[in-house]
């Protein structure tokens, strides 16, 4: 690889990541002046109140301003000029640069220079970093870290005299060209300028005497700057004088190297420092220092002359560097340039310094810091100028590979999953006697053959002796790629080897007919200790609620699904047994570690159900348990425990208050297991108001105020697995909001709520019973729908050691939670907290219900929906639910063989059809919903055909049958719209993925239709899998009839269904895809 680094700064990184080259020309952008590409972040004034200039890098701020406003500037590629700034005849000019901006006043008469307003000049002041003058008046802005970010050379004034006379007006203005406006010629009368820095000020005073002195030749020129750079010069007659780092000194001369024969002869020597990051800690391979010599002469024969430079290595220079205190660090030559010269003032003249010298002395640095080198000549005839912006250092380097990673030692064969390395009491126990050792290749450059080399050593019972010799693994690596190595079978390891290896990175290289290879430095040990044999026998396990199965001994069902209960498990006489795989299927994935070796462990668990899509049926289960060696193999014949048992069934709620009084002020318990009744105590709240299913049982009004219920005692011991559900409508958002709890001492240890601030429903638990407990959340997906009746679940497992919450029978989020036994009431509608009941609930319940067991997802989703209307068709609209809602059939409706004993065939063309008269709507349609029919169509349609329907006050909410999805193509659907009587609405139908043709004439199909509120959804199912889905806005009321066989369009008959229908059944809520397909029966 090959680093080029420049002198001076060359390019700008920009935000998108690219490089530009330095543009210092200044434009206007944003009210502010900026230049187009700088390392340095400046921003000028445009005039008026804005700061001077602000200049930031590497985090550090230094922004002047200046006390009045300011005018227009005038811009000229990197300069702007403020005219008459602080009085006539005086301007003030900022230059940009790559690093940073420079200041000058120009006083142009020697009136101005007399003005009162030059005594002194003062710029406010603003930075971040710290301002450290020495004793020059050479000023460093440093960092919290010390770091130098700016520098502010020793401020100076000069006049305008070269070596040359020039002619003169009266009043001792110029009237040549200036070429010393920011830099002084060689002639010029300079003077230094005392700098005071404040906290919040910054003030030059110049020297009176100076610019009274009559032989001054105007314009002067008085100079702040701030700024840094990466070169700078000494001078061997002039020995404490700064140059190009101090202002006011060559900064404008380029570099200078050699003899001078000026003020009676003087050497000049200069230096350059390069970053190394770009090749920090690398080999470097060689190194070379380019420049371009603009101008050379002989200064003592007046000729032009071939001479030769010299490149040294030296100490850091700064904005304090002289001869005086850094020519005495210059070391001997590193390398040379040939004889050359450039009197012509060609503009390509290629000078090269390189070498053994050079490259040695770049490589030491690329390990200890940035390189300084300085350029001097030996020879009088040597006069030379070279370009800083075109010297750089060119370093070839190879990068040393980095430390190996993911060190891992494989158990078995190579591809199962290794383990990480570790060593001592952790080390690792290995199965295989033939192990594999893997680690990662790392190497900063692109690279095709790198290698990992293996040392391996065995414990000889009081030392480490090497194991063969180092070893690598037997093909190229790219970049992170693992190395393997397999120990083979003839190193002869055996049961109880204890073993310890580690890894190198080797790059090999080859430079300029050299070769070699760069090794990383070394990882660290990691060991493992061979261990053969498996263990031998399974492990014990019992269980105090769910004993074990035998045939004629105990065939009883125990315990019940989701009821959690403690189980034991041993090592079966194991010593070496180190923990357990256990699980409901084989193999156990589960990890159950022991607190010691051979020791027992016992854990409460919660079995599933025996038969998922029959949660609540008991049945045999199978708890498979495995012992495990320090291997953490999942091996041997004879370690694996199968633990047969017999689970009962899911019990009922241990409380249920179905809120269906109208009167009075408690809420009955009706749980059915024949357990004393934990009725409510109702407080302020409204008995009676509608409930969430149309002609139900009705609901309990909180008012979020100071409403709420409470039992006499706790209902569940909160510290056990318990499961709480309740049907909800919140009214209000925006704070915490508790629908149900259990009181603790301090605060309550069981909270089903809403969340302030995302209004999300959560099921929480308090850490601990005290004042300021930390608390844990399981909260929904999306946030509360006020107004809407929503079904929330709150679990916990404490087998799992988890709280779920599930929201319309979905589950919502899991998290970690171990609660704690809260003794006081159950309450309803708030949560106790620090002596007093608060987060009060706004809003309805109905049907809340507590089991002291773990209800499953499957139990659950089906809790989510509730079974409203059955019509089978039996030769009438009869409803076999519990809700009666009968249909009347009309028109050309007769009863005839169906999918399963009659059903209803409707000639929708001749206007037959069957509805629920004035009983209204059975569903709620502004909430979810499940819609299932089988229907059969007589001919293709033409238009879409409605099998079932509900009415709204304008239209048809509900449209389960056929939708028309382009002219001509019909599918199955659920159709919809977006709202009732609005004339502009949107037709969002779920439909099948195939249209319907010849050959779905005379056939029974299945069709089950679901609007899923909270996620806004419809779906459409056919024959039990689900086909179609579509996103819709807020679901409206239909409050009107149910209909069989059309739809209601402004009191108009319409989307005629010719056909047959049979067993429509329809659900509040959203039944799961599995009790769909449980649904359909071909």
């Amino acid at each position: 690889m090959t680093a080029e680094v420049a002198a001076t700064p060359q390019r700008v990184r920009r935000s998108d990541g690219t490089f530009v080259p330095i543009d210092t020309t200044l434009h206007r952008a944003d009210g502010l002046i900026a230049p187009r590409a700088t390392l340095a972040d400046v921003k000028l004034s445009d005039g008026g109140e804005a700061p001077l200039v602000v200049v930031a890098r590497d985090g550090g701020t230094v922004a002047l301003s200046w006390h009045q406003a300011l005018p227009v500037p005038v811009l000229s590629g990197d300069t702007a000029v403020y005219s008459n700034v602080p009085i006539q005849d005086v301007d003030l000019h900022i230059r940009v640069d790559a690093q940073g901006a420079a200041a000058i006043f120009v006083v142009k008469t020697r009136q101005a220079a007399a003005d009162s307003a030059l005594r002194q000049l003062t710029f406010g002041l603003s930075t971040n970093l710290e301002a450290t003058a020495d004793s020059e008046g050479r000023v460093s802005w440093t960092d919290d870290s010390g770091q130098a970010v700016f520098v502010t050379g020793r401020a100076a004034m000069w006049d305008s005299k070269t070596r040359l006379a020039a002619p003169q007006t009266s009043n001792g203005v110029r009237n040549d060209d200036t070429p010393g406006l920011w830099s002084p010629g060689e002639a010029a009368a300079t003077s230094g300028v005392p700098l005071q820095i404040t906290d919040h000020a910054l003030t030059l005073t110049p020297d009176t005497a100076f610019l009274a002195d009559p032989d001054l030749v105007f314009p002067v020129v008085i100079d702040p700057t701030v700024s840094r750079t990466n070169w700078a010069m000494i001078n061997s007659r002039y020995t404490t004088t700064c140059y190009v780092m101090c202002n006011g000194y060559d900064d404008d001369d380029h570099m200078k190297v050699g003899w001078t024969t000026d003020d009676g002869g003087m050497w000049y020597r200069s230096m350059v420092s390069f970053s190394r990051s770009s090749f920090a800690n690398k080999h470097v391979l060689d190194a070379k220092l380019e420049s371009y010599l603009l101008h050379s002469w002989n200064l003592i024969d007046y000729t032009c002359t071939n001479t030769s430079t010299y490149v040294h290595s030296t100490a850091v220079f700064s904005s304090s560097t002289t001869w005086s205190n850094h020519s005495s660090s210059w070391s001997g030559s590193l390398g040379s340039t040939p004889a050359m010269s450039n009197c012509s003032g060609a503009t390509n003249v290629r000078a090269e310094w390189g070498g053994a010298g050079l490259t040695s002395h770049v490589n030491t640095r690329a390990a200890t810091g940035d390189v300084y080198l300085g350029l001097a000549a030996t020879d009088k005839r040597s006069w030379n100028k070279f370009d800083e912006n075109r010297t750089r250092l060119i370093v070839t380097y190879n990068s040393v590979p980095t430390v190996p990673t993911n060190l891992q030692t494989f158990n078995q064969a190579v591809g199962v999953v290794g383990l990480p390395c570790s060593s001592g009491p952790e080390r690792l126990l290995v199965r295989s006697l033939t192990p594999t050792v893997k680690a990662k290749a790392n190497d900063a450059d692109v690279e095709t053959d790198l290698r990992i080399r293996f040392t391996f050593q065995r414990w000889a019972g009081s030392a480490w002796s090497d194991l063969g010799a180092e070893v690598e693994n037997s093909v190229n690596l790219t970049n992170n790629d693992l190395g393997a190595f397999t120990i083979p079978a003839s190193w002869g390891l055996a049961h109880g080897d204890r073993i310890q290896w580690r890894a190198v990175t080797r790059d090999p290289w080859s430079y300029g007919g050299s070769s070699g290879s760069d090794i990383s430095p070394p990882s660290v040990w990691c060991e493992f200790e061979i261990d053969s044999t498996p263990p031998d026998s399974p492990p014990g396990v019992s269980s105090p609620v769910y004993l074990e199965y035998e045939a004629g001994l105990n065939e009883d069902y125990h315990g019940g699904v989701g009821r959690t209960a403690e189980f034991t498990f041993t090592a079966g006489g194991v010593s070496d047994v180190v923990g357990w795989y256990w699980g409901w299927v084989n193999p156990p994935s589960t990890y159950l570690a022991a607190e010691a070796p051979g020791q027992s462990m016992t854990i409460s668990l919660t079995p599933p159900p025996p038969y998922p899509h029959e949660p609540s049926t008991n049945g045999t289960l199978t708890l498979y348990v495995r012992s495990i060696d320090g291997t953490r193999l999942a091996d041997g014949d004879n370690s694996l425990r199968q633990y047969i048992m017999r689970v009962g069934g899911s019990s009922d709620a241990v409380a249920q208050w179905n809120m269906a009084e109208t009167t009075g002020s408690v809420l009955a318990d009706s749980n059915q297991l024949g357990i004393a009744a934990h009725d409510i105590t109702v407080a302020g709240t409204t008995l009676g108001v509608p409930g969430r299913i149309a002609g139900g049982e009705t609901a309990v009004q909180f008012d979020g105020v100071d409403d709420n219920g409470s039992t006499s005692g706790p209902v569940v011991d909160t510290a056990g697995s318990y499961t709480v559900s309740a049907w909800v409508k919140p009214v209000v958002d925006g704070g915490w909001s508790t629908v149900l709890s259990q009181r603790g001492t301090n605060v309550s240890g069981m909270i089903l709520q809403l969340e302030q601030g995302t209004n999300k429903w959560a099921l929480s638990g308090h850490v601990s019973d005290t004042n300021a407990p930390v608390t844990v959340r399981a909260t929904s997906v999306n946030a509360a729908r006020t107004g809407a009746w929503t079904h929330v679940v709150g679990v916990y497992d404490s087998g799992a050691a988890q709280l779920r919450l599930y929201v319309d029978g979905v589950l919502q989020q899991a998290v970690p939670y171990t609660s704690w036994s809260a003794a006081g009431s159950f309450v309803l509608g708030a949560e106790w907290h620090q002596g007093a009941y608060t987060s009060r609930f706004g809003g309805s319940l109905a049907e809340v219900k507590v089991w002291d067991q773990v209800l499953v997802s499957d139990q659950i989703a089906r809790m989510a929906a509730t079974h409203l209307a059955w019509w089978p068709m039996e030769g009438d609209g009869r409803d076999d639910s519990n809700y009666g809602r009968d249909l009347t059939p009309s028109g050309a409706v007769t009863f005839g063989p169906g999918k399963v004993g009659q059903a209803a065939h409707i000639n929708g063309i001749a206007g037959g059809e069957l509805t629920s008269g004035s009983t209204g709507g059975a569903l709620r349609t502004d909430q979810s919903y499940t819609v299932a029919a089988w229907v059969k169509l007589d001919s293709m349609p033409t238009d879409n055909m409605v099998a079932v329907g509900q009415v709204g006050a304008c239209t048809t909410a509900v449209n389960l049958g056929v939708v028309r999805v382009s002219p001509g193509n019909f599918r199955w659907g659920l159709g919809g719209r977006s709202t009732d009587c609005d004339a502009n609405p949107t037709w969002p139908n779920a439909s099948a993925g195939t249209n319907l043709t010849s050959t779905d004439i005379n056939q029974w199909v299945y069709l089950v239709g679901v609007q899923d509120a909270p996620n806004r959804q419809l779906r459409i199912y056919v024959n039990g899998v689900r086909s179609g889905t579509v996103t819709f806005p807020t679901p409206w009321a239909a409050p009107g009839q149910v209909r069989i066989g059309s739809m209601s369009f402004w009191g108009v008959r319409g989307s005629a269904f010719n056909g047959t229908v049979d067993e429509v059944q329809v659900f509040q809520g959203v039944l799961p895809d599995s009790e769909i397909m449980e649904l359909y029966q071909p």
